[in-house]
């Protein structure tokens, strides 16, 4: 008989100041969410939606899958870009699939020289060095260039000595 304790009643619970101080936390933890987590996401989002839209021929553009291309056509009611990834390889993406347009187009007539360039572009007129559009005399292109014979021969021979002939 000596093992049986007593019990006591308890008393009334405190009702609305138990409810407040458990919804309180609560309550107060929202605005942070809010601030911290919520509306930088919402602004990003617009941000993205924006330069999306904006996107326009001539620009760099790296898509969501890494691959960083040129644009080569955009329509305005068209959710469909092409894009160039090599020379001649062109590709239809979605424009949402794009993260980063890395720099801007330029316009095809009056090509520009960037500031960065450690060339100086001349002034067609007075010979002067400025950031004027690039002369023709600036611009080489290799891949047409005619190699010497002798180049060609030497590259015949390292040729003719791997495959053993004479």
């Amino acid at each position: 008989m000596f093992f049986i304790t007593p019990a006591y009643a308890q008393s009334a619970g405190g009702g609305l100041q138990d409810a407040l101080g458990g919804i309180a936390p609560l309550l107060l933890m929202l605005p942070i969410f809010y601030f911290l987590l919520i509306r930088p996401q919402q602004q990003k989002a617009k941000q993205h939606q924006e330069m999306v839209t904006k996107i326009r021929r001539g620009d760099g553009v790296v898509l969501a899958g890494g691959i960083i291309g040129k644009v080569n056509r955009v329509r305005d009611d068209d959710p469909l870009i092409d894009v160039e990834i090599a020379k001649g390889t062109v590709i239809q993406v979605v424009r949402a699939s794009v993260s980063e347009v890395r720099t801007k187009g330029e316009p095809v007539s009056a090509p520009t020289r960037p500031k960065s360039s450690n060339l100086p572009s001349r002034d067609a007129k007075t010979g002067a060095e400025g950031d004027g559009p690039i002369q023709e005399a600036d611009c080489v292109d290799v891949s047409d260039a005619e190699k010497s014979p002798a180049i060609k021969k030497q590259g015949q021979g390292i040729i003719e000595r791997l495959l053993g002939k004479k």
